[in-house]
């Protein structure tokens, strides 16, 4: 779980999609299973400020194999 905190500069709300194994929960992104996670954030524009996309590759990886005791 990592925390994500997001804004634009121009103070226009910003939206999180998210795709592949993981999901956003509120201001969590929670991966759900090793592979590539894509994130975008998206800011709407207005009539003074155009609109904006920004996308995020993050891998996940799958833990570390636990060693079995002998």
């Amino acid at each position: 779980t990592t925390q994500v905190t997001v804004s634009a500069a121009s103070g226009a709300p910003v939206s999180l999609n998210e795709v592949g194994p993981c999901v956003i929960n509120g201001t969590s992104l929670v991966a759900l299973a090793p592979g590539q996670c894509t994130v975008t954030a998206m800011s709407v524009g207005t009539t003074t400020v155009t609109q904006d996309t920004n996308t995020y590759v993050l891998t996940v990886q799958a833990p570390p194999a636990k060693k079995k005791r002998r």
